[in-house]
């Protein structure tokens, strides 16, 4: 009987120590392929590197006879204009008067 339970539990023992080794080496596999990915593109800032990415990614570009001007139409037609300025005009006047104005509060306050 004490025989028996023994070969029970050294039979469990390898069969645990089996699928135990099979896990690590699932996991393995995973964390190799994790590495292998290719982190996403970063997308280009300005309509130069557009240009660079239009023309890295397109292998068939020497033999056309575009220009540079065409194929910056095309990158602007595809991504639209260039950005526009961040503040408009008006927005930096209003804040010059808002200055001249306290300006003139304290050169009165101080000619007083």
């Amino acid at each position: 009987m004490q025989k028996a339970i023994q070969n029970a539990l050294a039979q469990q023992k390898t069969e645990y120590q089996s699928l135990l080794e099979k896990q690590k080496a699932d996991f393995q596999s995973q964390m190799v392929q994790q590495t292998k990915k290719i982190p996403p593109p970063v997308p280009p800032k300005n309509m130069e590197q557009l240009l660079d990415t239009y023309e890295s990614a397109n292998p068939f570009l020497d033999t056309l006879t575009s220009t540079r001007e065409e194929i910056m139409r095309v990158v602007a037609k595809a991504y639209g204009p260039p950005p526009k300025p961040q503040k408009p005009e008006k927005l930096q006047s209003s804040r010059i008067d808002r200055l001249e104005s306290k300006i003139n509060e304290i050169g009165q306050m101080t000619s007083k």
